[in-house]
């Protein structure tokens, strides 16, 4: 996350700009087939509450380290999620890691080849992991 947020902080201050955190959480596919379907739900319900709680604590320690006063951790899937959010909040650019995609992921698609299609805004891939 810090080369993706140094490089937004860069824009920010360029373009004198609002800035929000954004971090998607997706829902645990399987969790009713690994736990059962009689505990599933209660037991999936209490992992998510502490799960989001510790989530959101570690986004705001990265907003305060930012100086982002804005953050959004929605649920549900990421592209469909990051385009709400794009579009809710009139947000000119998108700026998000990429790993960069090789291999099998090549033939079956990124998460910011899949955030791409259906933006109505611009999208910056910033590469992290090299």
């Amino acid at each position: 996350a810090g080369a993706i947020l140094e490089e937004a902080c860069r824009l920010r201050e360029r373009y004198d700009s609002q800035l929000y955190l954004m971090s998607v959480v997706r829902p645990l596919s399987g969790f009713a087939a690994f736990m059962g379907e009689t505990t599933a739900n209660g037991a999936y319900q209490g992992f998510m509450s502490v799960a989001d709680r510790q989530y959101r604590e570690k986004l705001k320690e990265l907003a305060r380290k930012y100086a982002i006063t804005r953050v959004l951790l929605p649920h549900g899937h990421l592209a469909t999620e990051i385009h709400r959010a794009a579009e809710e909040n009139d947000m000119d650019l998108v700026v998000m890691g990429t790993h960069g995609t090789h291999g099998p992921a090549l033939l079956l698609g990124s998460t910011p080849n899949a955030v791409l299609h259906g933006m109505t805004c611009d999208t910056l891939a910033v590469r992290v992991g090299l």
